[in-house]
């Protein structure tokens, strides 16, 4: 009977060492993924902001021009 139990137990450590061994591969997994999504983040924030001064930038030049025009119609 000790043997059985033995063998059983040597089973279930196999099985949680394997088990031990896919969390760690996931976690890795994870990881990387994280960190990727984060470079993609800081990257469409920064080019958020770009297209933020950009279209900032085009409403001012915009206001000049109507500006202009009224000056030169009046």
């Amino acid at each position: 009977m000790d043997e059985l139990k033995l063998a059983a137990l040597t089973r279930d450590i196999g099985k949680m060492i394997e088990l031990c061994e896919q969390l760690k591969k996931e976690n890795l997994a994870l990881k990387t993924q994280k960190n990727a999504l984060i470079k993609e983040r800081s990257q469409l924030l920064d080019k958020n902001q770009v297209a933020k001064t950009r279209i900032e930038s085009m409403l001012l030049r915009l206001e000049e021009l109507e500006k202009a025009n009224v000056k030169a119609s009046a």
